[in-house]
């Protein structure tokens, strides 16, 4: 028999208790939306200017993972919070692209790009 880490959190915490503490670990760290690249950037729009949809779509395509459903749904009903934190994801899955370099116009971990009147990395004061 195999064992499965949800199953063993409904046995001690009840279903209800299995689903908040998913949640809870699923909203600090939003799962990569698919489609590479062009997916976290379209994913990204949708969720900024339709909170929560892109949640939505983001859990049915890439699972499907009802935690991620939920929570996107979450951020639908939630006015101002779900909002807030639609766009926290957004820019959680945008994020990678720029630290690998990509977006050339920020200076991040990635990019070997000093700013103008850097010294040593730092801006002057």
């Amino acid at each position: 028999r195999v064992h499965h880490p949800l199953r063993a959190r409904v046995r001690s915490r009840g279903a209800m208790g299995a689903v908040i503490s998913g949640v809870i670990a699923k909203a600090a760290s939003p799962p990569k939306p698919p489609g590479g690249e062009a997916g976290a950037v379209v994913f990204a729009i949708i969720n900024c200017v339709f909170f929560g949809v892109g949640s939505i779509i983001v859990g049915i395509l890439g699972g499907p993972d009802w935690i991620v459903v939920l929570i996107g749904l979450l951020q639908l009903l939630l006015p101002f919070v779900g909002w807030v934190w639609s766009v926290i994801w957004a820019v959680m899955w945008l994020l990678p692209l720029c630290k690998g370099g990509k977006c050339g116009k920020c200076k991040c971990k990635g990019s070997k790009k000093v700013l103008p009147g850097a010294r040593n990395g730092r801006p002057k004061r």
